[in-house]
């Protein structure tokens, strides 16, 4: 969102507001049994987040250029 939050809904209320980005969200995952969510930003940030508890799991700045995980990209980024 270009709010920079993610916000979690349950029917039509707002259960939880995720506010670790510093940049527009670009891309979210869910985990297959919707416990665990991942989040990108333009600035190439990864979150990973407990859908539960609103908790941040791990953040990776400057993901596309980790190098520890090469393989991982972020939606803005072009290799």
């Amino acid at each position: 969102s270009l709010d920079k939050t993610i916000k979690l809904w349950k029917d039509s209320t707002n259960v939880q507001t995720l506010t670790d980005h510093h940049d527009w969200i670009r891309s979210l995952a869910v985990s297959f049994n919707n416990s665990r969510l991942l989040s990108g930003c333009v600035s190439s940030a990864i979150c990973g987040w407990d859908v539960e508890t609103g908790s941040k799991i791990f953040r990776i700045d400057n993901a596309h250029q980790h190098p520890d995980i090469p393989d991982l990209n972020t939606i803005n980024s072009l290799k």
